[in-house]
């Protein structure tokens, strides 16, 4: 399927994001490694960078799940060898990066102060985009980071945050970032039937979006193997 397509096509992006995850939702830990192999090889055009970067950050996120600390670190090092020579300077591509950037150091390398600082950047850039769903996005995963740093205000950031995507398009940003409040709680150890209801609520709402439900359901996942529900 992605034979066909150009990396030059946006369709190209959006093609390897739902093979790759849903690669790991079968269990075909020999496809995704295919297809993470060629995502490496992939040379974006200037104008499809932020593309690849979008596209990178999403595989990242599926190392963190994973728990490949020295996959992600590959990636990310492309990643960013790619934006220093195309794109130093476009809001989107930097957003993506940085996002990227912050899954890695918070969930792989166990490093939540450099984590918030690499957030902090991500919702600046997010801001120059003029997209108020990046911005939402952005806001709830700075504030996701603050929370695991004890900020007092944290909670109030990530209900705030979480209200602007519901006005943004209610249905699949809300479950988004329901899905992620349940991935950050169940890898806490916190609130688990919280989490249990939020992923399990975010898989409702989400059926149409592919992305949407493959967080969902790897949301849930993480969930049930933490509260010990494996056959779940």
């Amino acid at each position: 399927m992605l034979s066909s397509l150009s990396p030059s096509n946006p369709l190209w992006y959006r093609t390897f994001n739902l093979l790759h995850k849903n690669s790991l939702l079968l269990g075909r830990k020999d496809l995704f490694a295919d297809l993470a192999g060629r995502f490496l090889t992939v040379k974006p055009s200037v104008d499809g960078i932020a593309a690849y970067l979008e596209c990178g950050a999403e595989l990242l996120g599926s190392y963190c799940m994973s728990g490949d600390r020295e996959a992600g670190r590959t990636l990310l090092g492309r990643m960013e060898s790619l934006m220093r020579e195309c794109s130093p300077h476009e809001p989107a591509s930097l957003m993506w990066l940085r996002f990227g950037e912050q899954q890695q150091l918070r969930l792989l390398e166990g490093e939540p102060w450099a984590a918030f600082v690499a957030c902090q950047k991500t919702v600046a850039a997010a801001s120059e985009t003029s997209n108020p769903l990046y911005s939402g996005v952005m806001e709830t995963a700075a504030a996701l980071s603050a929370l695991e740093l004890g900020s007092p205000t944290a909670a109030v950031r990530l209900r705030e945050s979480v209200l602007a995507l519901r006005t943004v398009s209610a249905d699949v940003s809300q479950a988004t970032a329901g899905a992620f409040l349940a991935l950050h709680l169940a890898t806490q150890h916190q609130n688990l039937e919280e989490a249990q209801y939020l992923a399990q609520s975010a898989l409702a709402h989400c059926a149409r979006s592919a992305v949407c439900s493959g967080i969902s359901r790897l949301a849930l996942a993480r969930v049930y193997s933490t509260m010990g529900l494996l056959d779940d």
